[in-house]
């Protein structure tokens, strides 16, 4: 992980933040303190950009798979949404964070090429 880490020019305080994770959790892995749950694998793959099964991989004695590009695109959408609606739980609480995501996805709908195509097709009407 190290390595990898280097690789991409993380701090492990950055690698914990986009795994999902404590920084003192990162550590304890790392150093072998506690196992790695399904979910900390899976967000420590995001993290340094490995396919899914990477930790597993290496904790079996293997090497981590780097993910094809479209998969780091994916990953750091996800990331970045995870980090977007922290935020908003933050703000306004569960429920309005739950409220703003609903508004954020009627407008997604209202925004689709094929919406605002009907939109012009009842103006011309």
């Amino acid at each position: 992980m190290n390595e990898r880490r280097k690789q991409l020019r993380y701090r492990w305080n950055r690698v914990a933040e986009l795994a999902g994770m404590t920084y003192g959790n990162l550590h304890k892995i790392r150093t072998g303190q506690i196992t790695v749950t399904e979910d900390a694998a899976y967000g420590i793959e995001i993290a340094l950009r490995w396919s899914p099964g990477s930790v597993e991989a290496i904790l079996a004695g293997g090497e981590p798979t780097d993910t094809l590009p479209h998969e780091v695109e994916r990953d750091a959408a996800y990331v970045a949404l995870r980090e977007a609606v922290a935020v908003y739980v933050d703000e306004y609480g569960e429920e309005g964070a739950l409220q703003k995501l609903r508004e954020l996805r009627d407008d997604i709908r209202s925004n689709t090429p094929s919406s605002r195509n009907r939109d012009r097709r009842e103006e011309t009407a």
